[in-house]
């Protein structure tokens, strides 16, 4: 149409990024360098944070022990499954990943990474990973670790 400004491509975020419209209702629109983050709308200033609060994850004296010990390839694998799944929405349960851990005060959830599991607790704005374990050492870390809750009837049962 004349007159009108064509909309910039967004590539690879497209699909992701939903329109900021200033108040003028035009489609002008500023394209930040981390796509996934920001889109902020020229003229008045309008931004539309599309991200999530994000959690700064902090890892135990046990838990940078247990990380220092894996292979490389298995480090690496976690960091990315912790930056993926615990930056921005660590309490977000899921059928097989993210586990609430019932009739435990401490830890309040674990990660599951391959064979390997993360044990961990959020506050309002970290996440404190407390321990990184095999599959096969879960259950001894958590009656060794786990501190239980009186009041709940399911003790360590996983929902």
């Amino acid at each position: 149409m004349p007159g009108t400004t064509p909309r910039p491509s967004l590539g690879h975020c497209e699909g992701r990024l939903r329109l900021a419209l200033n108040q003028r209702g035009s489609q002008d629109f500023q394209y930040a360098p981390k796509c996934p983050i920001y889109l902020l709308a020229i003229g008045p200033v309008i931004s539309y944070n599309l991200a999530r609060m994000r959690y700064d994850i902090i890892l135990s004296a046990e838990a940078q022990d247990d990380f220092q010990a894996l292979k490389a390839n298995i480090r690496a694998t976690i960091r990315d499954a912790m930056e993926h799944f615990l930056r921005y929405q660590p309490t977000k349960i899921s059928k097989s990943r993210i586990k609430r851990l019932h009739g435990f005060v401490r830890p309040q959830f674990r990660l599951r990474v391959a064979d390997m599991r993360v044990f961990y607790d959020v506050t309002e704005t970290t996440v404190e990973v407390l321990a990184i374990v095999t599959k096969r050492d879960a259950e001894a870390w958590l009656e060794r670790i786990g501190e239980r809750d009186e009041a709940d009837t399911a003790f360590g049962t996983e929902e």
